[in-house]
């Protein structure tokens, strides 16, 4: 199991859970985790997943994509309590204003959560996400906004439904992944991703600024769908940039796990003699999600 990095709450950093939507941003299916019930995981009728507990403390905040405008079908969701060994009890979903961006969460068990942030995707826009922890203690109000939590999104996806086997997509002309369509799953139904895509995003649309115990962050992509897994081996990474640094230098490569939010590094490696590209090799698992890819040295 990969080792869990908790993200440090003194950050700035990304947010979410699930809805009945698709955590890609399209109606392919959701993965939210429930208990039985009403369809919001408590049984209770009121979406909460809480069995009818009061209201302790209160966490709000605005959505935007980068420019400051807002997503199709923004969708929030509180994932957790997150366990000491990464596991989330439930996703709570929690609904955003299509007009305003604004979303408020009620909480209801202190502890660390994981706020999920997603868009639709819709009239050629494919927003990404966010996902980020946040530790709630009872009385508090914490406010996430401004500034807003922005989710990113690419500028065009590949068509995925026609290609068979393993395959190298150039998604921006600098992030290529290898894997097989066949083996990629879109949420809790299992279904193949029919489109990929990424995008480079700059530092002002980065909700983390550095990954504990490796430091800054250099470069980041967002990915999409958000979410997309694996369901064997790894995406391969080509970068085909030296990301501005020496020929020589090194990089660690990391991605943030959606339902938990915890960071987990995917690969290292150095700066090519040309300083074009870089030569990475895989750690531990490799990359086995597609949300973020974010580089350190």
């Amino acid at each position: 199991m990969k080792r869990l990095l908790l993200v440090s709450m003194a950050l700035p950093l990304l947010v979410g859970c699930t809805d009945p939507a698709a955590e890609d941003g399209s109606s392919e299916g959701a993965d939210t985790m429930t208990e039985s019930g009403d369809g919001d995981g408590d049984g209770d009728g009121d979406g909460d997943g809480d069995g009818g507990s009061p209201v302790i403390a209160n966490i709000d905040g605005v959505v935007t994509d980068l420019n400051g405008d807002f997503l199709p079908m923004p969708r929030v969701e509180f994932c957790g309590p997150i366990s000491p060994d990464g596991f989330v009890m439930s996703c709570i979903p929690f609904p955003v204003d299509p007009a305003t961006g604004v979303f408020e969460i009620e909480v209801k068990t202190a502890g660390l959560w994981n706020i999920k942030v997603l868009g639709g995707a819709a009239e050629g826009r494919y927003p990404t996400g966010q996902a980020f922890q946040q530790q709630v203690a009872a009385d508090d109000n914490i406010s996430l906004s401004p500034p807003s939590v922005m989710v990113p999104e690419v500028a065009s996806v590949t068509d995925l439904t026609a290609v068979t086997g393993t395959t190298t997509f150039d998604l921006d002309g600098t992030l290529a992944l290898t894997f097989d369509p066949a083996l990629t799953q879109v949420g809790l139904v299992a279904t193949p991703a029919a489109e990929v895509g990424a995008s480079e995003v700059p530092e002002s649309g980065w909700w983390l600024t550095e990954v504990p115990e490796f430091g800054p962050i250099i470069a980041a992509w967002t990915l999409y769908p958000f979410g997309t897994k694996i369901t064997e081996g790894s995406f391969g990474i080509e970068v085909n940039s030296g990301l501005g640094l020496a020929a020589g230098e090194t990089v660690n490569v990391f991605e943030i796990e959606k339902d938990n939010a915890a960071i987990h590094q995917v690969a290292s490696g150095v700066v090519s003699a040309d300083g074009n590209s870089l030569e990475l090799s895989e750690v531990g698992e490799g990359l086995h999600e597609l949300t973020w890819l974010l580089f350190t040295q």
